[in-house]
This record gives structure tokens, C-alpha cells and sequence, in this order.
């Protein structure tokens, strides 16, 4: 009997701490100091204890210390959650014991969720900023630290990997708020929660164990979002609610993955034709998954229109509605032009709780026909050859949509002149022997009938230009040639122009005109060359340039040189007289007489 009473109690025991608990839950004490508008919702107590963990909240009383409370595995906490909107002069000493208790309870492993009033009390402001000095390394919190008052709403959103690891699949919605303090200052690695009113604004921060000084312990700060709405008793939005769950998973260190879509904002234009219109899919810049980045698609998210569309005056239009098989958007002829905003939500399929919310802009025109202005002057045409341009239609639209000889109607307006028309393709032709100069001719694109009506002009600029090729004459008798050896001048093209440009083998065509001697040359380039064995003389010889762009655009020139001989010695050569022959020759022979005898007198 004995041992079935043990067995009992056994059953009783461990059924109670399965039943009673799960195993990531945790024990919190919320601390509500003096909260005001920053005291805890009334639902958040249920809200953590319907994850799991068990809540405790305690209101307007400082506790003594916090320091034993990690410690005491039976009675303790394993976080404390404190919202500070106490500026009261009478209870300086406890802030101040309180931020002691706080930091001796990060050291001894505590999780801290801290968070403060907007704008009414900045002794709680403070109060956080000397905390943070204190505990957290200034490697993770910058020297511009700031906790001040930020005016505006907005809403801020989940940001960054820390959120995506602990957040969960409620955290998918974006966290209403109407004003807030901002926690800013810090790293973009500690940051969890920002601002899409200032997206340089951080709303909560988070600092793990590696960024406190102690080197354990686990803390978040939140500047003031109004998470629980106006009013003390107001039900906590369900995102609200997941923000709190997320707070917790992080000073936990327990990973709930978040795999929310990703919706953006669409801006369409239609053009009303009469007959239904249709956008493309406001998924195309969605994402399913936006921790992975996997494209939204109607295979794997569910679409829905969120309340009324609405014109600019806030007014309901029932012409206008989402397409929920495609993710298009139907427009109805009877709709007027204007611009209305279409809200719609996307969730996943896999999870109906991952949803998010986005808006839709469609502007309705009437048909539209649209001539934008053309510039062809850069490239002229040239009187002799004339030309033809690129389209005037390639920068145009109808309805949106680029223009072109199927869906545009092309006319030259007045002011053209004979030499110049435009076709059904929106092609300028320019005939030769235009006369030179600048043109502003004006075209009109007309829509098809039945809705001929709609036109819109625009002006086409080009240029007639006379190609002016001159050649100036050359004199390099200065540096006369050899007629044995030959040798080149420099180019003749050094002092040539074509419409001012020097000229050369890009624009000019350069050769030889009238007589000259099948011993001297001129090439392409303008370089000129004299064989060896040319005659010596003076020449004087003509060339000519002609325009590549038009042949007959040309000019003539001379250039003027000199062939000389080889030099031969100046005087007559000096011959020996009879005289000065005789006395050389006696010379030699009584030399060697001479020398005949002193050989006798050596024997």
C-alpha cells in the first residue's frame, strides 16, 4: 500500500511538471514602475504565460535587490522585465539602487528587458543611459549613443538575423506605434528593431552576453513604441504581442525561426481604352520567405484585398479590385481618372499566421498619345548627300506603351520644307542639295481610328551643314632633296582642314592632280616621296583633298620643291710645271748615287 501511495505522488509529480510547463518556459517578474502610458498591457501577462512561461508583476514598488534573484533556483527569476516612467525627485535613491541591483543581476547571468518613457520623463531616459555606459562595451555601443525624444509615427519593423532567429511567425505584421524614443547609437548588429519613419533610428537594441562588460548575462532596451496602444486597459495588437514573445526567445536564447513574407508598395499606371483593364501582379516585387529571399508566387501565398479601394478624397470605388488567382488588378471602363489606393495582405500558405500588408497606387488616364522632342543635330547631314535619321518614335509612347508605326499615326506639321519629309515611321529624310542650316521641324503622333482625335506634337531638330574643304599650299623648297639618294616631305595635310577639322585619312581623300614626274609621289596620308635619280630642279606641283562624307566636296593646292644634284669641288686641279718636274727628278738621282756609296765604304 505503501509503495502504491509513492508511485502516486510519483505520477502526481512529474504529470504536474508535464502538464504544468514546457520545457523552454521561464520564470519572469515585470517590474511596473510608476508605467503611465509605459506600463504593461494587461495582456501581456497572458500573452508570455500562453507560451509557456510563468509571470509574475509586481507595480509600483522597487525591490530591494535582484542580485539573489538569478541565483535562487527555487524563488528566483530568470528574467526581469521593467518598464521605467519614474521621475520622481522623492525616489532618486531608488533608481539609483535599483541600477546597482541591475547590474549585479546581468553579472550574475540575469536577462534584463528594459524599456522608458517618451518624452515626459527623462530621469527614466537617463536612467537607461548610464545603465548601458556601465554594463555595455563601448565597442557595441557607439560614442553617439542617443535616447532622445523622436517626434512622428510610423511603424517599426523587423530588420535583421537576430529578429529572424528568435522572432517567429508573428513577427510578420509590422508593430503599430504613434511616437517613440529612440535607442540609437548603437551597432547595426545589435540592433533588432528600427524606425521606417528614420530608418537611422533604432528602436530596440539587443546586447548578448560577448557585449557586456561581465561577459554573462542578457539584455534588451526599447526605446518608448506605445506597443500597447492608447489607454492602460487597450487590447495588445497581435503583433505587439509577438514582439513581446520575441523579446523573451532572445533573452532566452531560444530559437524561433521567422520565415515572414515580404510585401512592397505597387505603383501602377492604366489607360482607359474602354474595356477592362489589368495590371501586372503586385507579387513581382514580393518575397514568400524574406529571411531566405524566395519569391512570393500564387503557388505559395494567398492574396486578399484589405477593406475598400479608395480615391485621393478617401472615397470608396467599387470599379477596382484584386485579382486574388494572378495578382492583378482589374479596372473597370466606368472607373474616372484619377489615383487609388488598393491595400491588399498576402500570407503564406504554409502558415496562415505569416501574413503581411501592403498598398497598391493605380493611376487612371485617358487614352494618351505622347511626342517627346527629338535632337538630331550632333550628327548633320550634309548638303550635297543628304540623309536620313533615326525614328522620332523610339522616345514616344501611346498609352503607355512605345510608340510605333502599328499604333501611331505620323504627320509633319507646317514649316517643312520641300526637301525634307517624315514617313509612317517617324524617319526624317533629308534630300540633296538642302540648303545648309539649323531646322526646328514639328511632327505629331496621332492614335489609330476610331480615336484619331488623341494627338500630341513634339520638335525634331537636325542640321544641314556644307562640307568646306581647304587646302593650303606647301613650300618645303627649303629643304632641298638629293637627287642621287631621294627622300620624303612631311605630310601635306599639316595645314589642311575640312569644316575647320585638320584633315587626315579619316575625313579627306587625298591625290594627285596634273603633271607630275613618275619619280615623286604622294600618298594617303599626304606624305610626298621622291625616288633616287629624279632630275634636279624646282618643282612645283598640285594635289587635292576631297571630303569622304562627299566626294565632291574638294579643294586644290600646291606644294613647292627642290631636287638638287650632287655637289662637285670648286678652282681648277694644280698640275706641276716643266721646271719644278726637272728639279724633282734630279733629286731622286743624286739620292741614289749617293746612297750607292756609302754601301762601298761599309765593304
Amino acid at each position: 500500500m505503501q509503495s502504491i501511495r509513492k508511485l502516486f505522488l510519483l505520477i502526481i509529480f512529474f504529470g504536474a511538471n508535464l502538464l504544468g510547463g514546457l520545457a523552454h518556459a521561464e520564470k519572469i517578474l515585470v517590474l511596473n514602475l510608476y508605467g503611465g502610458f509605459m506600463q504593461p498591457n494587461s495582456n501581456l501577462k497572458a500573452g508570455l504565460e500562453s507560451d509557456g512561461h510563468q509571470v509574475s508583476v509586481v507595480v509600483d514598488s522597487y525591490p530591494t535587490t535582484l542580485a539573489t534573484v538569478a541565483q535562487d533556483s527555487v524563488n528566483g527569476y530568470d528574467q526581469v522585465w521593467i518598464y521605467m516612467n519614474d521621475a520622481a525627485p522623492t525616489r532618486v535613491a531608488q533608481r539609483d539602487g535599483l541600477k546597482q541591483s541591475i547590474i549585479e543581476y546581468l553579472n550574475g547571468g540575469g536577462r534584463v528587458y528594459l524599456q522608458s518613457e517618451v518624452g515626459c520623463c527623462n530621469a527614466a531616459a537617463i536612467f537607461i543611459r548610464d545603465l548601458l555606459t556601465t554594463v555595455v562595451k563601448p565597442s557595441s555601443v557607439l560614442a553617439n549613443f542617443d535616447h532622445s525624444v523622436i517626434d512622428g509615427g510610423g511603424q517599426a519593423l523587423i530588420n535583421n538575423a537576430v529578429a529572424g532567429a528568435y522572432g517567429g511567425e508573428g513577427l510578420c505584421r509590422a508593430v503599430s506605434t504613434s511616437a517613440y524614443r529612440e535607442t540609437s547609437g548603437v551597432r547595426t548588429q545589435n540592433q533588432i528593431v528600427t524606425s521606417t519613419d528614420k530608418l537611422e533610428s533604432t528602436v530596440a537594441a539587443f546586447f548578448p552576453e560577448n557585449d557586456l562588460n561581465a561577459g554573462a548575462g542578457r539584455l534588451v532596451v526599447l526605446g518608448d513604441i506605445n506597443f500597447y496602444g492608447p489607454g492602460f486597459g487597450a487590447a495588445m495588437p497581435v503583433e505587439n504581442l509577438a514582439l513581446a514573445r520575441m523579446f523573451a526567445n532572445i533573452l532566452q536564447g531560444r530559437q524561433v525561426i521567422s520565415t515572414c513574407p515580404l510585401a512592397e508598395a505597387d505603383a501602377f499606371t492604366v489607360y482607359n481604352l474602354g474595356a477592362v483593364m489589368q495590371t501586372t501582379s503586385v507579387l513581382l516585387n514580393d518575397q514568400e520567405n524574406r529571411f531566405n529571399a524566395t519569391a512570393a508566387t500564387v503557388s505559395n501565398v494567398t492574396m486578399t484585398r484589405v477593406g475598400n479601394v479608395l480615391n485621393s478624397s478617401g472615397v470608396a470605388e467599387l470599379g477596382i479590385d484584386l485579382i486574388s488567382s494572378t495578382g492583378g488588378i482589374a479596372v473597370q471602363p466606368s472607373v474616372l481618372n484619377g489615383t487609388y489606393k488598393l491595400t491588399y495582405r498576402i500570407c503564406q500558405k504554409s502558415s496562415t499566421q505569416s501574413c503581411v500588408v501592403s498598398v497598391a497606387s493605380i493611376l487612371v488616364q485617358g487614352p494618351t498619345a505622347k511626342a517627346v522632342p527629338d535632337d538630331f543635330s550632333a550628327t548633320p547631314f550634309f548638303t550635297s548627300i543628304g540623309g536620313v535619321s533615326e525614328s522620332v518614335l523610339a522616345n514616344d509612347n501611346i498609352n503607355g506603351i512605345a510608340a510605333s508605326s502599328q499604333n501611331a499615326v505620323v504627320t509633319q506639321q507646317s514649316g517643312w520644307p520641300a526637301e525634307i519629309s517624315i514617313n509612317g515611321e517617324g524617319v526624317i529624310s533629308v534630300m540633296p542639295n538642302t540648303a545648309a542650316g539649323d531646322y526646328a521641324l514639328t511632327y505629331q503622333i496621332c492614335m489609330p481610328p476610331p480615336r484619331s482625335q488623341i494627338c500630341d506634337a513634339a520638335i525634331a531638330t537636325l542640321a544641314v551643314r556644307a562640307i568646306i574643304v581647304q587646302a593650303a599650299n606647301d613650300d618645303y623648297s627649303s629643304a632641298p632633296i638629293l637627287s642621287s639618294s631621294g627622300g620624303t616631305l612631311p605630310s601635306v595635310l599639316i595645314n589642311d582642314t575640312t569644316n575647320g577639322v585638320p584633315a587626315s585619312v579619316v575625313n579627306v581623300h587625298v591625290t594627285s592632280t596634273g603633271a607630275w614626274p613618275s619619280g615623286i609621289k604622294i600618298s594617303a596620308e599626304g606624305v610626298i616621296t621622291v625616288s633616287g635619280g629624279t632630275p634636279a630642279g624646282k618643282y612645283s606641283l598640285n594635289y587635292q583633298l576631297c571630303s569622304l562624307a562627299d566626294p565632291t566636296a574638294c579643294s586644290i593646292a600646291s606644294v613647292t620643291m627642290d631636287v638638287e644634284a650632287e655637289a662637285v669641288p670648286s678652282g681648277p686641279t694644280s698640275v706641276p710645271s716643266l721646271q719644278q718636274s726637272a728639279v724633282v727628278t734630279l733629286s731622286l738621282i743624286v739620292s741614289l748615287v749617293g746612297m750607292r756609296r756609302l754601301r762601298r765604304r761599309r765593304h
